[in-house]
């Protein structure tokens, strides 16, 4: 899709006596499919639209951010191919004066392309290393030159003696004490409340958030100000939201809150460890737990109770608080503290009551009917949210995400209660999904799943058998169809079970439209639109066909040996260092032709797969420690747990006996090995 133009009712809002409207008009340009989404969501039968088209950003000099979205129901003119959109939004006088410009935009259309703002392009306002109003300026400028918009059109200007333009604010908050009005919570005889007191402290702009979006004129406010997540030792998870609302003495720059969070029955006993916590300021600062002292409590290598205790040591020293307040204990005899399950839930079956859907009539109804097994602490999520004393329950199980020909997507998520016979170990859920007229004509198939248990495992489609319908390297019919056919023979379930058929004369399979999104023809835009500030990088690996390279913000890149340099993405998105806590990349490779990147947050490891293009859509986990990683330890060449050794390392052996063809061979555990004529060396196991 393409931007065409930008203005606005008033492009000066004045907010001095009061709240004021901004009306932004924007005409949008989609030469495929049209604009708008293919992305559908059903939870409990509700079935989300396509109407969203894309989202706009702006930023004010210190870091307050307005996210603007736009839908199908905001054009007032032409149509998906060429229209003319309208969204208003109400700004109250908590909005900073001064210059607001678009930070970044994202629009996308029915075949799943992106127009997107160039990395170059984007202003920077997040953390230590935010955009000067000079850097900031000179980013407008080339983005007006690269789409052809004047530049006074690229923002709009807010009139404020209620909140004068702040300063520049690159201090992160801090937590200064945590307590609990009991740390011992008895469940015994039912639920009760743990009431959570934290004083937090921040030196500049003060707790607190700038990150507003608008959705059909509704703003959201500042008021969140952070979260904190707790775990139990087999895996349960609680995160508890803190928002300015929670103030109960002291201010935001150094203040005190409380928020009550009831806790059920169904919380495991045992003591639950601060797992990880996230405090923001208003100038787009964070204070974070660093990765190192995480509590990893998720999958197959989580951590044991001495090394969680170890964390929390560390935690404790890193705060400068006592470790006894770092975390509270539960009491409860309806749930016993669980052992520590490793294994991941499978799917056994799956059926629709009508696998073939005719639309021609109107919505149909899609019945899903999914046998579910797990043999250790049951199906389920252990992930629990408070937010002002509401928490969520454990009902999610899972989700299956089906896939058009030409890219329209349906999510369909499973909860707890579509449980229809059997139990959480092995049970059989049902979920209906309405469908309406505009879902595409043809197959429908499994584009990729995710069930969970109680444990933090997870069952989910391999990469190598995900179904690619993103962007402009979307998998032919023959691809698809192979996927579909080795997901099959992987979960032992028949093909035609994976999948279901729409008839819709009203919505006919649609051509494949992969124009790529990036603002009209940017083959052509890029050579005659000079990039203002193009990234400085810093080669961190250049071993191998492929070389890695981060920017000032820590975005990733790689450049082949024939020297062209590309972003790092996912999902279109580019990512580096700072796009998700804790996780960092180490480098990036093509082996057996296959494009990847190895990311590392503590003990655990990531390959994301990447198409020829470096976008990725997923990947595949691996643990420190584990063959599996130094098979890719090998593959990249690279060490990427520290410990000095790529690969498998060498064993030291000392030959113990000699005689015939055969010697036996101890190393300084004792363990022993078994060394042929040859010289080949091989461990001597028994059952493994």
């Amino acid at each position: 899709p393409e931007i065409v133009d930008i203005s606005y009712a008033d492009s000066i809002v004045n907010l001095d006596a009061g709240e004021k409207t901004l009306d932004l008009i924007i005409n949008l340009k989609d030469v495929g499919a049209g604009l708008g989404s293919t992305y559908l969501t059903s939870i409990a039968g509700d079935t989300e639209s396509f109407n969203y088209v894309g989202s706009l950003s702006y930023a004010s000099s210190s870091g307050q951010t307005l996210n603007i979205q736009l839908d199908a129901d905001d054009l007032i003119s032409g149509d998906l191919n060429n229209g003319v959109f309208k969204t208003s939004v109400q700004l109250s006088d908590r909005y900073e004066a001064g210059d607001w410009v678009l930070q970044d935009f994202q629009i996308s259309d029915q075949a799943n392309n992106y127009a997107q703002k160039p990395n170059s392009l984007r202003v920077n306002n997040w953390g230590s290393d935010k955009d000067s109003e000079g850097v900031r300026d000179a980013k407008i400028a080339g983005l007006s030159e690269w789409l052809g918009i004047d530049a006074s059109k690229l923002g709009f200007e807010v009139i404020n003696s209620n909140a004068p333009k702040l300063e520049v604010d690159n201090t992160a908050p801090e937590i200064v004490d945590i307590s609990y009005a009991d740390s011992i919570v008895n469940l015994d005889a039912g639920e009760k409340t743990l009431d959570l007191i934290i004083n937090l402290k921040d030196v500049g702009a003060g707790l607190g958030s700038t990150y507003l979006t608008s959705i059909a004129g509704d703003t959201e406010s500042f008021n969140y100000v952070g979260s904190l997540s707790y775990a139990s030792s087999s895996g349960q998870t609680l995160n508890i939201q803190l928002d300015a609302d929670d103030l109960i003495s002291g201010d935001l720059n150094n203040g005190v809150f409380k928020t009550s969070v009831q806790l059920s029955d169904r919380y495991e006993a045992g003591d639950w460890v601060l797992q990880d916590f996230q405090i923001s300021d208003q100038a787009n600062n964070y204070a974070q737990k660093p990765n190192s002292l995480r509590a990893n409590n998720w999958g197959g290598d989580k951590d044991s109770e001495d090394v969680r205790d170890a964390k929390i040591a560390g935690l404790s020293e890193w705060l400068g608080i006592d470790a006894s307040k770092l975390g509270f204990e539960v009491i409860n005899s309806n749930a016993p503290k669980l052992e520590v399950d490793n294994t991941a839930p499978e799917i056994v079956d799956i059926s629709y009551a009508d696998s073939i859907v005719n639309l021609d009539a109107g919505e149909k109804t899609l019945d899903l009917i999914i046998n579910l097994k797990d043999v250790g602490a049951g199906l389920g999520s252990t992930y629990l949210t408070s937010i002002a004393g509401d928490t969520e329950s454990f009902n999610y199980v899972g989700s299956l995400s089906y896939a058009s020909s030409s890219g329209q997507t349906l999510n369909i998520q499973l909860d707890a209660d579509d449980l229809i016979s059997g139990d959480l170990n092995n049970g059989v859920f049902k979920t209906s999904v309405q469908l309406s007229d505009r879902y595409e004509a043809g197959d429908w198939v499994l584009q990729d799943f995710q069930i969970s248990d109680q444990a933090n495992n997870y069952a989910q489609k391999p990469n190598s058998l995900r179904v690619n319908n993103w962007g402009s390297d979307k998998d032919s019919e023959g691809v698809r169809d192979a996927k579909i056919a080795g997901l099959s023979e992987w979960l032992g379930i028949d093909a035609s079970k994976l999948g279901f058929e729409i008839i819709n004369s009203n919505a006919p399979k649609l051509a494949v439209d992969n124009t790529a999104p990036e603002i009209i023809d940017l083959e052509v835009s890029v050579a005659s639109s000079p990039i203002i500030n193009a990234p400085e990088l810093k080669y961190v690996e250049e071993k191998g066909s492929v070389s890695f390279a981060i920017d000032e913000t820590g975005l990733a890149y790689a450049k082949d040996s024939s020297g062209n340099l590309q972003d790092i993405t996912y999902y279109g998105q580019q990512v580096g260092n700072s796009s998700w806590a804790g996780w960092s990349i180490l480098g990036a490779e093509s082996i057996n032709g296959q494009n990847q990147a190895v990311w590392r947050s503590g003990t655990t490891f990531w390959v994301s797969d990447h198409d020829a293009n470096w976008n990725s859509t997923g990947g595949t986990t691996y643990s420190a420690g584990t063959d599996a990683l130094r098979s890719v330890e090998t593959a990249f060449a690279q060490d990427l747990d520290g410990d000095d050794v790529i690969g498998t390392p060498q064993v030291l052996t000392t030959a113990i006996e000699s005689e015939g063809a055969t010697e036996l061979h101890q190393d300084s555990s004792g363990l022993a090995y078994a060394k042929d004529s040859s010289g080949n060396l091989q461990d001597i196991t028994y059952y493994g």
